[in-house]
């Protein structure tokens, strides 16, 4: 058989190809060179609070915005484009829409050589509510440069914590009840207690908030009413030390206390005369974040104008469990 000769490479093989003129080679060489340098005028940076949420607690993720520009840059909404958005989707690929996709923000300046970080929820922006694994991923747009700048792909998983506690209570002067429970969440390295707050029948979640670290040899939380119906729970934190917290009906934290045993006596929770709840065993400590385990508590309470989309409270979901 013989051998199979290939043409020479050149016009004959390839009639229509020419060499690029002078002037749009060297405008081809001026885009290549100036996109490293378009691509570095912004770098984004998400990062999230931790990897594990339970259903409707806060999803906390901070992007980080840094301007490498050289100079001053500005954020702002201009011809439909949004100047910053979250992407949440599922392991698949199906992206999760936004319960509001027509949001305005206020315009951003970020000085030169300048990181802004801004702190989000996550939860009630999107229809998170399956448990399963999620990927995450911010956007901002440049104005001036007519392009986006993307962040790092994040992921979270949610799942639903272990109920240990749960009573249905009525709203003083109405006819609304609350179903008020304490739940245990296990991370790898702390167990986190929480508090939920909902209206199974219309379906709203009022709070799923995280109320702190609890040992986990040691006694098991306790929880009481008073006559307001507002729930007081008092937990181990770290041995020998209790944190003390009371959770109204409408999801808010009312206060936060640590407390120490004041001798060998166990601290309690008890019921006065006129129904108000109190610790009796303990003292009041001033300081209560190590207690706490540093995410474990509530969400940030940041300005509106650091947040993406306003932050809809309570939620309300139709299959709420």
């Amino acid at each position: 058989m013989p051998p199979v000769i290939l043409p020479p490479l050149d016009v004959a093989v390839h009639p229509r190809r020419r060499a690029l003129p002078v002037p749009c080679l060297l405008l081809l060489l001026a885009s290549l060179w100036s996109a490293p340098r378009l691509q570095a005028q912004v770098r984004l940076d998400l990062k999230m609070s931790r990897h594990t949420y339970i259903m409707y607690e806060p999803v906390i993720a901070t992007i980080n915005i840094t301007n490498l520009a050289g100079k001053d840059l500005v954020f702002e909404d201009l011809d439909g484009k949004q100047w910053f958005n979250v992407e949440v989707s599922t392991l698949e690929g199906n992206l999760l829409p936004p319960h509001d996709p027509d949001y305005k923000l206020h315009p951003l300046t970020v000085p030169a050589g300048q990181t802004l970080s801004r702190r989000i929820d996550i939860g009630p922006l999107f229809p998170i509510r399956e448990q399963e694994m999620h990927r995450v991923r911010a956007n901002v747009y440049l104005a001036e440069a007519n392009r986006f700048f993307s962040s790092n792909t994040a992921t979270f998983d949610l799942t639903d914590g272990k109920l240990i506690w749960q009573q249905t209570v009525g709203v003083p002067g109405g006819a609304e009840l609350r179903e008020v429970s304490l739940l245990t969440h296990r991370l790898p390295d702390k167990l986190l207690l929480y508090a939920r707050v909902r209206d199974e029948r219309a379906g709203m979640i009022y709070t799923t908030q995280s109320l702190g670290r609890l040992v986990l040899a040691g006694l098991e939380p306790q929880a009481l009413l008073d006559r307001e119906n507002n729930l007081h729970v008092l937990q181990e934190a770290l041995p020998g030390a209790y944190l003390y917290t009371e959770i109204g009906l409408d999801g808010s934290r009312v206060m936060q206390k640590a407390y120490v045993k004041s001798n060998s006596r166990r601290l309690f929770l008890a019921k006065e005369a006129d129904g108000s709840v109190a610790v009796h065993g303990g003292e009041v400590q001033v300081a209560a974040a190590k207690m706490v385990g540093g995410d474990g508590g509530p969400a940030p309470q940041s300005k509106l104008s650091d947040r993406p989309m306003g932050l809809p409270k309570p939620v309300q979901d139709n299959n709420v469990r």
